[in-house]
Order: C-alpha cells, then structure tokens, then sequence
C-alpha cells in the first residue's frame, strides 16, 4: 500500500535508487522501518554488478545529491529537526566507524577521486575476507 500511496523506485535515478525510496518514505512521508529478525529475501552478490563496479566518490556524491533533494521538500523547521537528529545519531556512531567514515572523507579531499577509490575497495575486499 505504501508504493500505490507514495510511488516506487525514481528510475531518472541511475543508482543509490533504494536509498532515495527509502529515505523519501521515512522523512516525507514519515513511514517508519521495523527490523524483521528473519531472512525473508536473499541478496546476490556477483563481480559484475553496479555497487561493485562503481566509483564510490560518484556513490557518495550521489548519496549527498539524493539527501539535499529529499530535505529541499521539507519545511525549514523539520530541516534544522532532521539535521539535528542526524548529528546526534552520527555522534551514537560506535568510534571506529566515526574514525573509518573522516579516513575516507580525508582520502578523497587529498587523493585523486580514483588513487582513495582504489584503495578503498582494496581494502573493503580485504575485509570482506576477514
């Protein structure tokens, strides 16, 4: 009912496409997640698919395009509120996230976008191992 109500996936979006939808149903639409503590889908990973064979520095600035969208439709007050709740929910962050997330930052204001890509995939495989 939440598709026939608020609309589905934006296909002008090329990737990240989920995000949006998820991220639109929760701030505009105020739709709330609820954690299932069963499998319910599978997800399949292979070499070729799009979150794989793209540029993370593209994903991220995608990701932030997709938030300024979403936050342009809301009303200023529920703006500085969203805002507001993210900052708290970043500092929740246990700190090896937080440490994790500003190396990454760093990488791509001082690297060249695909020297901190390359580097950040060679390690994200590394940890997938692990």
């Amino acid at each position: 009912s939440a598709f026939e109500k608020f609309g589905t996936f934006d296909e002008s979006i090329s990737f990240e496409e989920d995000y949006e939808l998820w991220l639109r149903f929760c701030i505009l639409h105020k739709c709330r997640l609820h954690l299932v503590p069963k499998i319910l889908a599978k997800y399949r990973m292979h070499h070729t698919q799009l979150t794989k064979t793209i540029n993370i520095k593209e994903s991220l600035d995608n990701v932030k395009k997709i938030k300024m969208h979403i936050l342009s439709q809301l009303d200023e007050k529920d703006q500085i509120a969203y805002k507001t709740a993210l900052k708290k929910y970043k500092r929740g962050k246990p700190i090896r996230l937080r440490v994790r997330r500003n190396i990454h930052d760093t990488m791509f204001k001082i690297l060249p976008d695909v020297a901190a890509d390359t580097i950040i995939k060679k390690y994200m495989k590394i940890r997938e191992k692990n």
